[in-house]
């Protein structure tokens, strides 16, 4: 089963808050690797860097995080899928279509949630509630 988180999973597994023991024992469950659309691998490292450089996080720490994030992805702890952008577009535009106008969903949650079903998640890892609706 491929389970897809969005950018706050990843932030929990890496870097410390208040979702980190959940994220971290959800890992601990799974004998299988995250995976993650090119997408999310360029949202997770520009939120560490715009956290290092606007919201008072520590470089040390957050390069620590990324260094961690990149080695993860080198032991296939976490696995960079590729995906056609063309059908993850399609999907996104469906449910921004039919969702986006009624409940407010921002773009870059509906392309994450799009990448997953072009993926073929089964599962959508993701601590912003009103993202897990849509994903639901």
């Amino acid at each position: 089963m491929i389970a897809y988180p969005d950018s706050s999973f990843l932030y929990s597994i890496y870097l410390l808050d208040k979702h980190s023991a959940q994220a971290t024992e959800y890992l601990k469950q799974k004998n299988e690797p995250l995976c993650i659309g090119s997408l999310l691998h360029f949202e997770f490292c520009q939120a560490v860097r715009f956290a290092i450089a606007r919201k008072g996080l520590s470089e040390k720490v957050g390069l620590n995080a990324l260094t961690d994030f990149h080695n993860d992805l080198s032991k296939g702890v976490v696995t960079l899928i590729f995906c056609k952008w063309s059908i993850v577009h399609q999907k996104a535009n469906l449910l921004s279509e039919h969702y986006t106008i009624q409940q407010g969903y921002r773009t870059l949650d509906i392309l994450h949630i799009a990448t997953a079903l072009t993926l073929g998640a089964k599962e959508f890892l993701t601590f912003d509630k009103n993202q897990a609706k849509l994903a639901r």
